[in-house]
């Protein structure tokens, strides 16, 4: 479980270092380009999400009572207590 971790964190990363980024982009850019750049990101993010929920029911482990967010827009993560085992 220690490995896949690793991916929602650089995930993460990506979307913090984007974001600011984008802000400055000219401004014809910065309600297209930017605007596809940010979904692309937040869609991976998203399907990481969907992988890790997937891969947590074929090993019968029981979903998320309450997920914790990872900041507001972003997508959530897991925060149970039983997210190891299995």
């Amino acid at each position: 479980m220690a490995e896949d971790m690793v991916i929602f964190t650089r995930t993460f990363d990506l979307l913090e270092w984007l974001l600011p980024k984008s802000e400055r982009f000219p401004r014809a850019y910065r309600f297209t380009a930017t605007q596809r750049l940010m979904d692309a990101a937040l869609d991976l993010q998203e399907a990481l999400v969907e992988a890790q929920a997937r891969g947590r029911a074929a090993r019968g482990c029981p979903p998320c009572a309450a997920p914790m967010p990872l900041s507001v827009g972003y997508g959530f993560i897991c925060a149970s207590p039983t997210a190891g085992a299995g």
